[in-house]
């Protein structure tokens, strides 16, 4: 079959070489020998056919129960091929079938992903993969083998993204950096192996949340609120400072950078590859289709790559050990530090004494803070902030730190009374900017069309963060409703009169609340099946079913709330959501039929 079907039309050409890669599937129902065999067999096949070269390729390494069997009969092929003569690839690092594993390595889904300045396209690695898997894998595997970084992949295309403000000056435009398509492929490989590596050892710091695996903004803010809402349940005050970092990214410090790779565990030929990986980089700016003069790249980690982002976050993980009294939270760069106190006069002294070691810490590690930008702010109830007569004085190297009661973070506007109303009240107006525009262009465009347009543009805000400023309150949840109620006859050509839950049906939407019952129903599935951060998981203990009351296992112990902030925490609210769920809900393994389980019934 393999020489009729896929082999004889590729042997019609007469190749010089010919590469057999086999499968390991066959192992499952063959003995490791027979395989070896058959494979053997077909390359004796082959040379019977035609004058070529036959090579084999070791059969890959798998990570289950077939992991012995590959072994075994990779040294019946090492056998074989020294009786025949025949070449035997060996991949001890960077298997080709991983390089084939879809949508990850070559088999891009995505075909039209910029091209870097050698302009090698993704759409052309993808129809050439089969081809090149071999040649790139052994090309990775020496790259590594050798502890260098090839040049021709440190080549960046710059394009100057416009934000916001006066368009002649330079600092208003973000910097997009496009490097070649392979490099992305051979940096993702060698970030699953050293991400798994600081998992495997518990490296990064547990308060990062920043481009890893089961953490996100969500999750990050959830906890920072739930400790809030905590800390005002006991009587404190929180005292929360916004760090902003100056161009954070392009100032770290190579050589620092690698002495903390070096700290972590990376030695020998991996020191030395990512030593290669950081030097000798060059860019060029990309401006109406006319490129620049390059120029050299001498700190900072790479933009626009995969392993920059891990890089940046071991070059700050250190920082939380500087502290002496507050809690960081950090998501990347976006860091902020708390301190909850029973009075002023506490709270001043330890967030002073802890940005004395911040201001210490970033000068060590050549980082600088933006002033005009790094905040500080009071959290607590309502009453406490009221009878407070006097402002805390912060500082760092004797510049004073800004006192606000509102500011952005991660996307969300946390306000000092954590009630959500400059939040809600700048999303409305969004949303409400948003259903406009569609109203005005939905004469315009398809049915179709411009439900897509609601999904991309106006639901996103409804969906963001929703349960970390859920508990708002029923009157700004509201304001909301009516806005969704709005978009709903907008897309249906319906009156202002006309019935809401009705037209919600019709769309097969679900009203906010609902969602927001969903996705905080779903975030407890993940938190308690080990798919959230241990930061949010280690906030929910089993309840005890000891005693064998009916309906008790699978449940969790309530918090007792003392007051409505912890009361509406995700911590409360989230617990006794999950204990109200039906029983075979609760009993639920898999996530995607969870998620399948709660629309129904929610």
């Amino acid at each position: 079959m393999a020489m009729n079907h896929y082999l004889k039309p590729n042997l019609e050409s007469s190749p010089n070489e010919v590469i057999l890669h086999i499968g390991t599937n066959d192992l499952k129902t063959r003995e490791p020998k027979a395989v070896a065999e058959s494979i053997v067999d077909l390359a004796r096949q082959i040379e019977s056919t035609c004058d070529t070269t036959v090579t084999l390729s070791e059969l890959v390494c798998r990570k289950d129960k077939l992991d012995q069997a590959v072994k075994t009969a990779n040294k019946h092929l090492k056998k074989f091929c020294h009786q025949n003569g025949w070449k035997l690839i060996h991949h001890e690092n960077i298997s080709h079938s991983g390089l084939n594993k879809g949508g990850l390595h070559l088999n891009f889904k995505d075909k039209s992903k910029a091209t870097g300045l050698d302009k090698i396209s993704a759409r052309l690695i993808r129809e050439c993969a089969d081809l090149i898997c071999v040649p790139i894998c052994d090309i990775f595997n020496q790259s590594i083998s050798q502890g260098t970084f090839p040049d021709d992949w440190k080549y960046a295309r710059i394009t100057p993204l416009y934000k916001q403000g006066d368009r002649g000056d330079a600092n208003n435009y973000r910097p997009i950096s496009v490097i070649p398509i392979m490099a992305k492929v051979f940096e993702r490989i060698v970030y699953e192996q050293l991400y798994a590596y600081l998992e495997e050892h518990d490296i990064l710091c547990q308060n990062q949340s920043g481009f890893r695996a089961n953490h996100s903004t969500v999750t990050a803010l959830l906890e920072a609120t739930d400790s809030w809402a905590y800390n005002i349940d006991n009587e404190k005050i929180n005292g929360v400072i916004f760090l902003d970092l100056k161009k954070a990214f392009d100032t770290v410090d190579h050589q620092i950078l690698l002495s903390k790779l070096n700290y972590y565990g990376i030695h020998g030929k991996s020191f030395r590859w990512f030593q290669s990986y950081l030097e000798n980089r060059t860019q060029k700016c990309s401006v109406n289709g006319s490129l620049s003069s390059s120029y050299s790249l001498t700190c900072g980690v790479p933009q626009g790559t995969i392993l920059g982002p891990l890089l940046f976050l071991l070059y700050i993980n250190d920082l939380p050990n500087c502290l002496s009294n507050c809690k960081p939270r950090m998501y990347a760069d976006d860091t902020h530090l708390t301190y909850a106190g029973s009075n002023l006069e506490n709270v001043q002294f330890c967030l002073n004494e802890d940005l004395e070691n911040v201001f210490n810490w970033l000068q060590a590690n050549k980082l600088t803070l933006n002033m005009t930008k790094t905040e500080f702010m009071l959290i607590g109830s309502r009453q406490r902030l009221n009878t407070l007569t006097a402002s805390p004085t912060i500082r760092m190297n004797n510049t004073q730190v800004s006192q606000v009661t509102a500011t952005k973070s991660l996307g969300v506007i946390i306000d000092a009374k954590l009630d959500w109303y400059s939040h809600i009240e700048k999303l409305t107006k969004k949303i409400a900017s948003g259903i406009g525009a569609l109203k005005r262009i939905r004469h315009l465009i398809s049915a179709s069309a411009l439900h897509l347009i609601y999904q991309a543009l106006v639901k996103p805000h409804f969906d963001y963060c929703d349960i970390v400023w859920g508990s708002c309150g029923n009157t700004r949840r509201d304001e909301l409703q009516k806005l969704q109620n709005r978009a709903a006859r907008v897309l249906t050509f319906s009156n202002y009169d006309a019935d809401a839950t009705e037209l919600l049906g019709f769309l097969g939407w679900k009203n906010l609340a609902r969602l927001q019952e969903i996705h905080k129903a779903t975030m407890m599935v993940k938190c308690l099946h080990g798919l959230a951060p241990r930061y949010l998981y280690s906030k929910f203990t089993w309840r005890d079913s000891a005693y064998d009351l009916r309906d008790s296992e699978i449940k969790l112990n309530v918090p007792l709330p003392r007051t409505n902030y912890y009361r509406k925490s995700f911590s409360y609210n989230g617990t006794t959501l999950w204990n109200s769920l039906p029983r075979d809900m609760r009993n639920t393994e898999s996530l995607g039929l969870f998620k399948h389980k709660i629309n129904d019934i929610l």
